[in-house]
């Protein structure tokens, strides 16, 4: 489990937002695909996980919290 602390760019694509991807957010990764393939995560309290391509992963920092 991990919590959003901010992003890596200036400008973040409004995708991010919109999915609920905002600092203070904890998340865990359940998936990470070969060949930098897509990420897939899961938000806590929602039921739902989300796809991210990997560079748009790569633009949240996250925070370990264990």
């Amino acid at each position: 489990m991990a919590t959003i602390t901010g992003y890596l760019a200036g400008e973040v694509p409004i995708k991010i937002y919109e999915m609920g991807l905002l600092p203070g957010v904890v998340l865990t990764m359940k998936q990470q695909l070969p060949f930098n393939g897509p990420v897939c995560i899961h938000i806590q309290d929602n039921p739902n996980a989300i796809a991210l391509r990997r560079s748009e992963a790569d633009l949240i920092l996250i925070e370990s919290l264990s």
